[in-house]
């Protein structure tokens, strides 16, 4: 309870359903819950939400923007998305539910490549508003994904993480 109370009831609610299996004995650290936070929620997502907002808010005049022709890169950090979405009603079905935040881990990692690897940063020096527009919007509309299928989870992050790409403060849809 003393880490629910240090770091918040959804990073903790967020750490026992991606490593523990439902029905399943368990081993449960300090060491394990922090190594989980740092690495899923303060580094691949908060990060990667800090990072992306930044550019947004830089490069773009705070609006998410248009993308351009998808290519191959964004094809895959669509796919990693939606793959960790499917993985949803399977994983409630058979009460794995530790599968959908490895999925969700995974394509947050995917996430921050791609944007690593398109540099953003650079695209925009050499004036490519195209390319950049696809790189963020790309990056964004993971985000948004991401968002949803952790909404059931961290309800209060997710809104927070949806109002920050301005989706206000409604619930995720199925849509």
């Amino acid at each position: 309870m003393d880490l629910a109370d240090r770091y918040g009831v959804e990073p903790f609610r967020y750490f026992l359903m991606a490593e523990m299996i439902l029905g399943q004995d368990a081993a449960f650290s300090e060491e394990a819950f922090i190594r989980r936070y740092n690495t899923d929620l303060a580094n691949d997502l908060g990060n990667l939400l800090s990072r992306i907002m930044k550019m947004i808010g830089t490069y773009t005049g705070g609006q998410i923007p248009v993308p351009g022709p998808m290519g191959a890169e964004e094809e895959e950090i669509r796919q990693a998305a939606l793959e960790a979405a499917r993985t949803l009603p399977s994983a409630i079905q058979t009460m794995r539910l530790e599968l959908v935040f490895t999925a969700t881990a995974a394509t947050l990692r995917v996430a921050n490549r791609y944007l690593e690897k398109k540099q953003p940063w650079t695209l925009a020096k050499k004036k490519d508003l195209v390319g950049l527009g696809t790189v963020l919007y790309c990056t964004a509309e993971t985000l948004r994904l991401i968002s949803g299928i952790l909404y059931p989870v961290m309800p209060q992050k997710m809104t927070l993480l949806r109002q920050t790409l301005g989706l206000g403060s409604q619930a995720p849809s199925a849509d």
